[in-house]
This record gives structure tokens, sequence and C-alpha cells, in this order.
């Protein structure tokens, strides 16, 4: 049984902090990114900071999540930051050839800033991950790191055949 670690986040000043759990897959990476388009809609921040010094795996959704991210700051002349690396996610990253794409920082403080933390991303029920946001966030991915594209295109073609099928149904085809 999948157990879902809790994504906690708070607003400091003009930014928006996200604390990262030990593993991130889909389902939380999904949560994440609903919940963070929503505060960046609302709060209009100067930067998105993800603190990883947590977290110790991210799945491939988890990575095309943070593109999404990042182009979304990037598109409203914002920040996109990945804080305190752990070595495994490093490693991830390097391995998907994307270390360098991110913009990285490391802050010892930003772990004190996480007692101040109240607030969390309510997670999303893993029956209710779209197959389309698998899609993109691996398009995402694919666009990012080209070299990539042969690993991820049979995964990339069993979704476009399930959004097809679950269009087809709604469509009563």
């Amino acid at each position: 049984m999948e157990t879902l670690e809790i994504i906690h986040y708070l607003k400091e000043g003009d930014k928006l902090i996200f604390f990262l759990p030990r593993h991130l897959r889909a389902v939380g990476a999904y949560s994440l990114f609903t919940h963070a388009e929503k505060l960046i809609q609302e709060h209009n921040p100067s930067a998105l900071l993800l603190d990883l010094s947590g977290t110790e795996y991210i799945d491939s959704t988890t990575i095309g999540t943070f593109l999404k991210l990042r182009a979304c700051m990037l598109g409203r002349q914002g920040a996109f930051l990945l804080a305190n690396l752990h070595p495994k996610v490093a490693r991830i990253l390097s391995d998907m050839h994307l270390y360098d794409y991110f913009s990285r920082f490391s802050d010892e403080a930003l772990s004190r800033v996480r007692e101040k933390v109240l607030d969390s991303v309510p997670m999303i029920d893993k029956r209710f991950l779209a197959p389309w946001y698998l899609k993109e966030t691996h398009e995402c991915l694919v666009k990012a790191a080209p070299a990539l594209k042969e690993s991820f295109l049979p995964l990339l073609r069993a979704l476009e055949a399930k959004i097809a099928l679950s269009c087809n149904q709604r469509a009563g085809v």
C-alpha cells in the first residue's frame, strides 16, 4: 500500500516555499502542481523554492512537474529554485541530463523556516491522477532532455492511447 508523505509549504514575503517529502512520486507531484499553480495565481510570487533537503527520491513525473512549475514561474518573470538538493536527487537529475537545467542553491537556514510551516498540500486520490498530466510532464521531460525520448516513447504512446480511449468512452464511441 502506497503511503503519501506530506508536502508542507509557506508564503515567506513574496516567495512560496515548498518542503518536499522523502519520496515524491506521481500522485504527490500532481498534488504539488495543482496546489502550487493555484497559489502562484493568487499570490504572484517573485520566486518558487522547492526545499529537497529531506528528499531522497523523485520519479520522472516529479521531474516533469518541476519543469512545468519552472516554465510557469519564468513565464511570470519569476524565479524557480531547487534548494538543498539531497545527493540522491542530484544523482537522479544528473542521470536524466537535467542537473544543470535547474537553478540550485544551498541554505541551511531554510530548514529552520520549515518550523514555521502550518500548511500542507492536500493530496489528490491516486485514482484521479490524470493520464493527460502524466503525458504532459513526460513531454516536458523529453523536451528538456531529448536524449531521453527513446526511453519514454513507449510510455508516451501508452498514455496517448489511454487518453484517446477515455475520450472515446466519454463521447460514446
